[in-house]
Order: structure tokens, then C-alpha cells, then sequence
């Protein structure tokens, strides 16, 4: 029986190399060759004093430490949102409940352009838009509480509620049987999530551009102005840099958490039923959150986009199949490239992915 054993794994040893070689030249190509051939063109000529004297710039590091401060706001503003949300959704089984967490999963698949233009959309109906970091912050928070809904609702879901019954029982308030029993055991969801939500609110380039105006910049947006309008390609080149190493750093942070979260993957535990009143109460507030947070600006975009010539109606949508003398093709054509494009790349990334994915895991 040892020695049978001991064939099979020597047999799939070939495999196994064969799979994690592949993966490996796959990452190498797709992923490493690219960004070592744009930095090496984009570095090129770029001495060590040069680098440092764009470094020494207090611009630079201005720029720097707000993409950081808008980053952290939302990802605070993002966690008071989503957490409560995690909660109702993982411990409550209600009427509705699959479409308001269908709601809250919608906006992370949307364009950031499409969501800085629900947000301004939606301040024209209250008043009148203007740019500011509280706009930017709003944006990230519909743009990310998904992150959160996913990662820590997961996490939430599996957790046992006998645990709290029995913390309880022994005389723990509710907040105390949180902080001892619930918050460990979601802590490497929650660090994961935030590590997530930070990446891309740090990475934010369309939201920053429409609702924080031209005083408010990041990194992204300063790569882009350097490269594009100044053509300054070795700031740009730098300032990307300097972001890839925070990306680095966030996404090894991620993955490091989010191991943790994968050890304790489980069945979900039986939902509860809202028949207390505090409950009711619960349930209730996620509701009223996805609705102010999520829905209202999508309502209001879909509004704005029926609202044609002091009316309502679907001109604007008739006339994304007329020619249009500012653009190369109709915007009919353009979403049915899109959708080509999309369709493709799903498939060739699938495709990929599956084959990195049973490398890593063989």
C-alpha cells in the first residue's frame, strides 16, 4: 500500500512541475515583462540625482500624502458603512434579502466614471455639485461597501451564534460578547477587507478626477497630467513607481489576511429570523443604508438619463444609436465592442487563471 502511494506521487510529480512552470511563465509574461519593459522605457536616461531631485520636491510628496489621506478617510467611512451591513445580511434571513444584497454587489462591477456621475447626478438633485473630498470620500464608500459585504459577511456568516448565546448566558453585555467572541473571529476578514478597500481607493483615478476637481490630486492623476499634458515621462515614471510599491506592499498585506481567512472557511451557520424588535430595528437600518448609500445615486443617474428636454422620456437612449459628428462611431457600436472585448477577456482570463490557480493549489 506505501509503495502504490509512492508511485502516484512520484507520477504526479511531473504534472505538478509542468502546472507551476506554466504558472509561472504565464505571471512572467503577462505580468513582469510588461512593467519591467514600461519602467525601463520610461526610466530611460533617468539618472539616480535625477530621480532624487523629483523625490526631494515637497509637490510631490504633498500629492503623495493626500492619495494616502483620501484613501484612509474612505476606507474608515467605508468600514462604519459596510460592517453593519456584513452583519444584517450574514445573520438575518428577511424578505428582500437577495435583492438588497444584489444591490449592494452592483456598484464594484461599475465604471468609476459611471460612479462619479451617479454622485454628481445625485448632488445636482440636493442643490447643486461641487468638488470636494467629502464627494470623493461618498464615491469610494458606494464604489467599495461591496468589498466589505463579501469579505466580512463571509466571515460572519460562518460564524457560530451559539458562541454569543453561550457569552451572553455567562453574563456578557452585547458589546463585551462582540469584542471577545464576534471580533476575533472576523478580524482577518476585516484587516483583508481593509487592505482591499485601500488598494483601490489608493489606485482611484476616475472618481478623483470628476468629483475632486483640479486641487485635489493623487498619484494617479499626477502620473497622467506629468505623462499626458506636461510630458514630463520621468516624474510620471517615478510617481508610478513610487505607487507600485505601495501597491506591492497593499497587496501582499491582502494576501497575508486574506490566508486567514481562508483557514477558517466553513459552512454558514442558519440564519435568524428578525422576530425581536431589535431585530426588526437591525434589519430595518441595513435596509435604510443600502438604499441611502447605494440606491439613491444609481436612481438618481437613471433619472438624469431619462430627463431630456424639460421631460422625461428615451430620447437620450435613441440617440446612442445616431451617428455622432464628435465621435469616430456610434456609442451602439462602441457598447457592442465593449461587450466583444469583455466577452473575450473573460474567457482568456478564465483560462488563465484556472491553470494558475491549480498550480498554486497542487
Amino acid at each position: 500500500m506505501d509503495r502504490d502511494r509512492s508511485s502516484l506521487r512520484r507520477g504526479q510529480l511531473p504534472l505538478r512541475t509542468a502546472q507551476a512552470s506554466l504558472a509561472l511563465a504565464f505571471l512572467v509574461v503577462m505580468v513582469v515583462w510588461p512593467l519591467v519593459a514600461i519602467l525601463q522605457r520610461s526610466l530611460a536616461g533617468v539618472g539616480v540625482t535625477r530621480i532624487a531631485e523629483i523625490l526631494s520636491r515637497p509637490a510631490v510628496w504633498k500629492v503623495v500624502g493626500f492619495t494616502i489621506q483620501q484613501a484612509a478617510l474612505s476606507v474608515a467611512a467605508t468600514l462604519a458603512v459596510g460592517l453593519p451591513i456584513a452583519h444584517g445580511l450574514a445573520r438575518y434571513e428577511f424578505r428582500g434579502r437577495a435583492v438588497v444584497r444584489a444591490a449592494v454587489v452592483v456598484p464594484f462591477v461599475l465604471p468609476t466614471v459611471v460612479v462619479a456621475a451617479a454622485f454628481r447626478s445625485l448632488a445636482d438633485r440636493l442643490g447643486g455639485f461641487q468638488p470636494s473630498l467629502s464627494a470623493v470620500i461618498a464615491a469610494h464608500v458606494f464604489f467599495n461597501v461591496a468589498v466589505v459585504v463579501r469579505v466580512v459577511g463571509g466571515a460572519w456568516a460562518r460564524l457560530d451564534p451559539r458562541q454569543l448565546d453561550a457569552a451572553r448566558a455567562l453574563g456578557a453585555s452585547p458589546f463585551q460578547a462582540f469584542r471577545r467572541v464576534t471580533l476575533p473571529s472576523i478580524a482577518p476578514a476585516v484587516f483583508a477587507g481593509t487592505a482591499l478597500v485601500f488598494l483601490f481607493c489608493f489606485t482611484s483615478y476616475g472618481v478623483i478626477l470628476v468629483l475632486g476637481g483640479p486641487t485635489r490630486a493623487t498619484l494617479e492623476t499626477e502620473i497622467q497630467r506629468y505623462a499626458v499634458f506636461r510630458q514630463e515621462f520621468d516624474v510620471a515614471a517615478v510617481l508610478a513607481v513610487v505607487q507600485m510599491a505601495v501597491v506591492a506592499m497593499l497587496a501582499l498585506v491582502g494576501a497575508r489576511f486574506q490566508r486567514g481567512v481562508g483557514a477558517g472557511r466553513g459552512r454558514d451557520a442558519p440564519r435568524q429570523r428578525p422576530d425581536t424588535l431589535r431585530r426588526r430595528a437591525t434589519v430595518a437600518a441595513v435596509v435604510a443604508l443600502v438604499l441611502v448609500v447605494v440606491v439613491s445615486p444609481v436612481a438618481a443617474l437613471v433619472e438624469t438619463s431619462l430627463r431630456s428636454g424639460g421631460g422625461y422620456g428615451l430620447a437620450n437612449y435613441v440617440r446612442l444609436t445616431e451617428a455622432n459628428e464628435a465621435l469616430p462611431i456610434p456609442p451602439a457600436r462602441a457598447l457592442l465592442n465593449s461587450l466583444g472585448f469583455a466577452a473575450l477577456a473573460a474567457v482568456v482570463a478564465s483560462a488563465c487563471a484556472l491553470v494558475v490557480a491549480r498550480s498554486i493549489a497542487a
